[in-house]
């Protein structure tokens, strides 16, 4: 796997020689009583290796590298041989797990397919019984690894990037093992029902290594490495000399965008009630695109003086801009009512809204 004459000793890796480090994954506890010893949390296997089945247990840490086996931490029995993730949810004030499993065979299969389960605790010793997530779609797939973690930026939004494992295909006719993998992308408003989408998030680039199985598992977290710019991380060349993380980058709340093309396009939302005095967007155009906004009641009529012909013409490329209409951008008077958003779309993504007051 290295070169000869490499100094293999060069490296940050904490945990050698212990089965543990097949799926240790470490978090910061941000509890304010949290005690210093215990500053630092991680989810692991003490069994390992190929013990599939062994339940999974808290470790403990003051600084990230010295890590003990919190006692009595035991939950979760097997399948748990993946990336089992875990944090403190301060909205919902309690920790949260979710861990890899195989729902039930279907009839006439051996084994069913792998899947996301998830069980939360308020002290770490006492856990809820491990249940599958569920999708409000009714598509099967294979799931692995899952990176579930709330949103910085919109921490009651839970998003997921798991790994999709595809077990039937291959794509390098001489490489020993069938499958391919890629990254999807789902959230959730509870953390127990996603969305998800069908579409690839992580897509396998041209190298023939990328194309083998276990490649394209993206790590935990997503980090804010600009005021622009978001930075995930996955695994390419797995099985292969050269193993490595590979970083991508997105718009900051990119994920997904509602878009439109050289056909002008209208989104109506459903009824909603907000806080605050201004509509901020995140959008971007071509040169001779647009966005224009309205706000209107449950029913879809036009609120006096929000209607989209008086809304400006929205062209450009930016993360945040408060929409404005002819008579300003002040939308307090319908704070705490319900209303709905339209907006038209030509050329441009929408890729978020929010309501908040001015900075």
């Amino acid at each position: 796997m290295f070169p000869p004459g490499t100094d293999t000793t060069n490296n940050n890796v904490i945990l050698v020689g212990n089965a543990t480090a097949h799926n240790f994954t470490p978090f910061l506890d941000p509890r304010l009583d949290v005690p210093p010893e215990q500053r630092f949390k991680a989810i692991g296997r003490p069994g390992g290796g190929d013990n599939m089945s062994h339940p999974l247990a808290v470790y403990a840490s003051p600084d990230g590298f010295h890590w003990e086996e919190m006692e009595g931490t035991g939950f979760a029995n097997g399948p748990t041989d993946s990336q089992n993730g875990g944090f403190w949810d301060p909205l919902r004030q309690h920790y949260v797990a979710y861990m890899r499993g195989r729902r039930e065979a279907e009839k006439g299969k051996k084994q069913g397919p792998r899947d996301i389960r998830t069980c939360v605790s308020k002290d770490l010793l006492h856990w809820t019984d491990p249940e599958y997530v569920e999708y409000t779609d009714d598509r099967t797939e294979e799931m692995y690894t899952n990176g579930i973690h709330p949103y910085e930026r919109a921490p009651h939004i839970y998003i997921g990037l798991p790994a999709r494992f595809v077990p039937y295909r291959r794509k390098v006719r001489e490489h020993p093992i069938s499958a391919v993998s890629d990254a999807v992308l789902m959230s959730s408003r509870d953390g127990k029902l996603f969305d998800r989408w069908e579409e690839g998030f992580v897509r396998p680039g041209p190298e023939p290594e990328v194309w083998t199985d276990r490649n394209n598992y993206p790590g935990l977290g997503i980090i804010e490495t600009s005021p622009t710019e978001l930075s995930l991380y996955w695994t390419e060349h797995y099985g292969h000399p050269g193993i490595r993380l590979r970083r991508g980058t997105l718009r900051i709340d990119g994920f997904v965008s509602v878009h439109a093309g050289a056909t002008e396009g209208e989104l109506l939302t459903r009824p909603f009630v907000f806080k605050g005095e201004r509509l901020t967007v995140n959008y971007a155009t071509s040169a001779i695109g647009s966005l224009r906004f309205e706000l209107c009641d449950v029913d879809g009529g036009v609120i006096k003086g929000f209607a989209m012909d008086e809304s400006e013409t929205l062209f450009g490329n930016e993360i945040e801009h408060s929409v404005t209409w002819r008579r300003g951008g002040d939308v307090s008077r319908l704070a705490g009512k319900p209303v709905r958003l339209r907006v038209r779309l030509f050329d441009a993504d929408l890729y978020s809204f929010r309501f908040g007051d001015d900075k």
